[in-house]
């Protein structure tokens, strides 16, 4: 049972900031702050709307802080977001101390018909934003990261998943050339589909035909690359510097050429 009463010592620090996108129609809007607040029994206040991604910034505070991390006091803007309709709920949790942020959800208490895909840990940007949320503004940080959750791959990443299924492609038709004669192929294929079933969890899932093999190969690695390419997009902001090896293998490149 979630608690909406908001029974709790006043002043307690700003916990909860929700993030949430609108997806029906062509027309930008915002929803009535005051008319969600009503329904979720909560003050809630728009801070932002991110000109690219059409998303906006909400906050309300958590009165009670044991209320806050027992009950999870999110919930009830989730609902009321969803009630309205029109809007796939994308939230996240920043905190402030070294609490687990996911308990609640896993604790059951996320509401049907919202969409969780994103409840992240964020003690590193959680000073600048209690400082900043009761001047009704947004540090460039945390609004870099709501860009960042919303944007789509840049072309790289796309480039980067093709040549991933034309490798698999490759490693295919070397299974078939050599399946017959034993030949290194068939080995190189062996290692590498065995190591993406592994990754990417599916061990028992264990097909036989040749086709069969070459899906799983595709999707194992298909997977894993967007995987870890969409979870380096969240972690570094658009236009922060690249990783010193990065710089490093780019200027080796641009000597050679």
């Amino acid at each position: 049972m979630v608690d909406r009463t908001g029974n709790g010592a006043r002043g307690s620090p700003l916990r909860f900031a929700v993030a949430s996108q609108l997806l029906r129609g062509a027309g930008a809007w915002a929803p009535d702050a005051d008319a969600l607040a009503a329904t979720a029994g909560r003050e809630v206040r728009v801070l932002h709307r991110h000109a690219k991604s059409n998303a906006f910034l909400y906050f309300y505070d958590a009165d009670d802080e044991a209320a806050a991390y027992g009950h999870g006091l999110y919930v009830a803007l989730m609902e009321a977001l969803a009630a309205r309709g029109g809007w796939t709920v994308r939230y996240f949790v920043m905190c402030a101390e070294s609490y687990d942020c996911a308990a609640n959800q896993t604790a059951g208490l996320i509401p049907k018909g919202t969409e969780a895909d994103f409840m992240r840990y964020f003690q590193d940007n959680m000073t600048t934003f209690d400082a900043v949320v009761p001047d009704g503004k947004t540090s460039a940080s945390l609004v870099d990261r709501l860009e960042n959750w919303t944007r789509p791959f840049s072309a790289d990443v796309w480039l980067a998943l093709f040549v991933l299924v034309v490798l698999a492609g490759a490693a295919y038709a070397l299974l078939i050339r050599d399946e017959a004669a034993g030949n290194p192929g068939e080995d190189l294929y062996t290692g590498v589909y065995q190591a993406g079933v592994t990754m990417t969890g599916a061990g028992g899932f264990e097909p036989t035909s040749r086709a069969g093999k070459a899906f799983v190969l595709i999707f194992s690695f298909f997977t894993l690359l967007v995987v870890a390419a969409y979870t380096a997009g969240l972690r570094r902001p658009p236009g922060a510097a690249l990783p010193p090896h990065s710089r490093a293998i780019r200027r080796r490149t641009s000597r050679r050429s």
